[in-house]
């Protein structure tokens, strides 16, 4: 590999992703990245994750390291509805972006990120860091053929991420005044109902979309979005059902051309004592079973591991994977090989659209579970197959 200058860099926001992953996942490798600037409204925090990191400087607010022209490139980990504006504006800076997921809220955000990152022809990279996991990889190299494919099942479950962690590892942000929560949660109101063309049903509603479909299922749409690829899958998914409230998930069922079957659920669950992800593809030559670590154990020592088990001539075939690397360090990585040397993106802002497009749909059919929720209308995003 060519020796390459590293790579100017900006984080912006000092959050969970932020100091669990890219911080120490960017420190790590000074001959791709230097750490030149943290965009975080907390100052004491700011702070605090400078010295931790050895990060040159500090500013309150994006526009101020845009200003400044200290950086090539950013890492996008704030709040989700700030993703599609704060994308917009690094592009027309001149910058490289690696923008955490979901890419944006709405559809229409989607499409005008693709156009600006096809002007600027700088790299747009979005934080799907369980395409770079080894056993991830390992499963895209053995998926069975699309028509072979009987049923697809998803099941993730999330204790929450600071069981993982040390006292004082995570350092908390004060909460924002609240002029900043309200210009927030307005910005979220206004993307969520321009996604569906009305309002959704209240706050419960968009936080529904935008932090359990977009926030969460998202990563495992994601990923089965690149096993129909990866089998050779190229007709439309058909939405069938799908649901939100109950234990503070979600999730949906989608069937595929050939009449197979997908599932995909994501919960809440505080009480659990792990984190759990399981992705199974049932074919007519076996089961393949992928199960993904917590997304920030990957960076201790926990390994996912990918399986695949079956039976020819009275006899088991197993065959199985395990991966410890990081799939944070394996993604900033590949952003760092797509600016500097050119490599083809593997997370594309149109990939991205395709799950945006999948998850409004599944939002749009889904039913409401909490108790004494009553059945709301159909939403409006029936924006056709993905």
């Amino acid at each position: 590999m060519a020796v390459t200058s590293p790579l100017r860099i900006g984080v912006v926001g000092g959050g969970l992703a932020a100091q669990a992953a890219h911080l120490p996942s960017l420190a790590a490798m000074p001959g791709r990245f230097s750490l030149a600037a943290l965009v975080e409204p907390d100052a004491a925090l700011a702070a605090t994750l400078c010295r931790r990191h050895g990060i040159e400087r500090h500013y309150p607010e994006l526009a101020d390291l845009l200003a400044s022209n200290s950086v090539e490139a950013v890492v996008l980990t704030s709040p989700n509805a700030t993703h599609a504006p704060q994308v917009r504006a690094a592009l027309e800076a001149g910058l490289h972006v690696l923008v955490e997921k979901p890419m944006c809220i709405s559809l229409a955000d989607a499409d005008e990120i693709v156009a600006a990152q096809r002007r600027s022809g700088r790299v747009v990279q979005v934080g799907y860091m369980k395409r770079f996991d080894e056993a991830y990889e390992a499963l895209l190299a053995d998926v069975p053929r699309a028509s072979a494919i009987q049923h697809i099942e998803v099941l993730t479950y999330d204790p929450r991420f600071v069981r993982f962690f040390d006292e004082g590892e995570i350092v908390a942000a004060r909460p924002p005044d609240a002029d900043a929560a309200d210009r927030l949660a307005a910005l979220e109101h206004e993307q969520v109902r321009a996604a569906f063309g009305r309002d959704v049903g209240g706050p419960q509603a968009e936080a529904a979309f935008s932090s359990v479909f977009l926030g969460a299922l998202v990563h495992d749409v994601n990923v089965v979005h690149g096993v129909l690829e990866a089998a050779g899958h190229a007709e439309p998914v058909d939405v069938v059902d799908a649901w939100w409230g109950r234990g503070r998930g979600g999730g949906g069922t989608a069937r595929l051309a050939n009449g197979a079957t997908w599932t995909t659920t994501w919960l809440d669950l505080p009480g659990a004592h792990e984190f759990q992800e399981r992705i199974a593809v049932y074919a007519d030559d076996g089961v393949r079973e992928l199960r993904l670590i917590a997304p920030y154990s990957s960076l201790r020592t926990q390994a996912s591991v990918y399986r695949r088990s079956g039976g020819q001539d009275a006899r088991q075939i197993a065959h199985e994977v395990r991966a410890l690397s990081s799939s944070f360090a394996r993604e900033l990585a590949h952003f760092h090989d797509c600016v500097r040397q050119g490599a083809p993106c593997r997370t594309p802002p149109e990939q991205a659209r395709k799950d945006i497009e999948l998850l409004t749909r599944m939002f749009a059919c889904a039913r409401d579970t909490r108790p004494g929720a009553s059945p709301a209308e159909p939403l409006a995003a029936g924006t056709g197959r993905s």
